[in-house]
């Protein structure tokens, strides 16, 4: 009898060591995602973009291409308003372009790799790695990491990250200071190793190609006056001061003075093509904003078929949540 105990205590000790053996830990994980990052040569990902900011969620289709060393291509579409916004880097630099309104801005960056960024598989393993106080649980099939979210809206700050056991990304949502999520990103179709044309990343072929896919953009014509879009953020101990139509009310200024000051020009798109060697994209989520440094930090948009400039001394975070909050004014 004590035999036949003794062999049954080997044996369930035997199978709860096979059973922790199929355990990872968070450190096991994370190496794990460092050996991905280091052997990852190549993806593509599509992925779902939702946005929070306003009383109705925004959605956003977006498409990854990423060839190592710092080839990239990201696609981002608005399917209300049918305008994309493309995001390239190549050996010229970075990139963007808004082919329905033949827009064109070029900096000499090394954007992603100095700003993190909602839908980019290495941004959110960075993050993940890069957090020593990270929270982590299995979810069924899934890693879960809780960690911190290091954007350039200093207002978001969390981020909760499902991965697959494989590695793969399953979904994203940024919270802020409140436990609200912000952002939330559902990734699909996520494929490692895989292999792009010749000029998959070549500027031409891009703004060519993307508007040969899709329907002219429904923009207001130039000939109709602007209703001012004022922003639903301003900065503490800043107020509005003076707004100004010129050029027949085809152009706004709002004048803002106090802790900060600043003024932010709303006119109709046109045609632009740009460079900014000094500068970098910035992703506010519902489209990229070009900044550039000068005397006066400079900060420009597209979005509901107004071109945004925003300069001033204000802070560069604050300066994305002024940008930000016009996307919730005009988003209502």
């Amino acid at each position: 009898m004590r035999r036949l105990t003794v062999v049954l205590l080997v044996m369930l000790l035997a199978m709860l060591g096979l059973a922790g053996c199929g355990t990872k830990s968070a450190a096991d994980v994370v190496d794990d995602l460092n050996d991905q990052l280091n052997e990852l040569t190549s993806y593509q990902v599509r992925a779902n973009l939702q946005l929070h900011t306003g009383q109705t969620p925004q959605t956003y289709d977006v498409e990854v291409w990423y060839k190592k060393p710092h080839y990239y291509r990201i696609s981002l579409r608005n399917a209300e308003r049918n305008i994309t916004q493309i995001i390239l880097r190549n050996d010229e630099g970075v990139y963007v372009l808004t082919p329905e309104l033949k827009k064109v801005f070029r900096f000499d960056s090394d954007w992603p790799e100095n700003q993190r960024v909602f839908y980019l598989y290495e941004s959110l393993v960075q993050s993940i790695v890069n957090d020593e106080e990270r929270k982590f649980a299995t979810d069924g099939d899934r890693y879960l990491f809780d960690v911190v979210a290091d954007y350039p809206n200093r207002s978001l700050v969390r981020q909760k990250i499902w991965l697959y056991k494989d590695l793969a990304p399953d979904r994203v949502e940024v919270l802020d200071a409140d436990g609200n999520v912000m952002v939330s990103v559902a990734f699909r179709d996520f494929r490692a190793g895989v292999t792009f044309d010749e000029n998959a990343f070549d500027k031409e072929r891009n703004l060519t190609g993307a508007l040969l896919d899709s329907v002219p953009a429904s923009t207001p014509t130039p000939t109709e006056n602007l209703s001012a879009v004022i922003p639903t953020y301003e900065p503490a101990g800043v107020s509005l001061v003076d707004v100004a139509e010129i050029d027949g009310g085809k152009t706004v200024v709002l004048k803002y003075k106090g802790t900060y000051t600043y003024h932010l020009l709303e006119e109709r798109p046109k045609a632009v093509a740009a460079s900014f060697p000094y500068g970098m994209p910035i992703d506010l989520g519902f489209t990229v904003a070009v900044l550039s440094e000068g005397e006066k930090r400079t900060l420009r948009w597209t979005h509901g078929g107004v071109d945004y400039m925003l300069t001033g001394d204000l802070p560069l975070e604050e300066m994305v949540r002024v940008a930000m909050s016009t996307f919730e004014a005009t988003g209502k």
